[in-house]
């Protein structure tokens, strides 16, 4: 007798598609030596440096899912709406010098609340607009709930394991010059 499968819900599937742009990006940290996540740079940033981007990041999404304001919650006034190059600036600033386990510590934990917290929602959360979960004040910014939890997880989590395998790719390339 054939066994039946139930089928995938739209949570499910939202939680595979961040399982994996994260399980790509930690196998990356694992096969990078951890001095190399904090000292190489392209652009003025590091790996690390790039992690506790995302991490912070992190936070704005655990805001929303908590129906808390986002934007005290890493810091800001008010909603990047052209630019993002202030606000990222920021947060660089503020993680530049912290230690690399201080940061992974982060980058993990930040995301283990994000799934534990998509865990409790319902498929037809996922569709509801994401200013549902926010006060009033500051306006959100548009789009559902599904898609605001995929731009700062799996988009994100791939935008940015982009940028740090070229960082290392950066260093190899320079490090196979040989030197005159």
């Amino acid at each position: 007798m054939p066994i039946e499968r139930a089928s995938a819900t739209a949570v499910d599937e939202l939680l595979s598609a961040m399982n994996v742009a994260r399980g790509e990006l930690e196998a990356f940290i694992a096969s990078t030596p951890p001095e190399r996540l904090v000292t190489l740079r392209k652009d003025g940033w590091s790996i690390k440096d790039h992690l506790f981007h995302l991490a912070t990041w992190d936070l704005y999404l655990i805001a929303i899912l908590d129906r808390q304001p986002r934007l005290p919650a890493v810091g800001i006034d008010a909603d990047p709406r052209e630019s993002f190059d202030e606000v990222n600036a920021l947060f660089f600033e503020r993680g530049k010098d912290l230690p690399l386990n201080h940061v992974l510590g982060a980058f993990r934990g930040n995301r283990a609340r994000i799934i534990e917290q998509v865990r409790k929602l319902s498929d037809a959360d996922l569709d509801r607009p994401g200013a549902d979960f926010q006060p009033a004040h500051p306006p959100a910014p548009q789009g559902t709930l599904r898609s605001w939890i995929l731009v700062v997880t799996a988009e994100h989590d791939r935008e940015h394991h982009a940028w740090m395998r070229d960082i290392l790719a950066h260093a190899m390339t320079a490090e196979a010059v040989p030197a005159d």
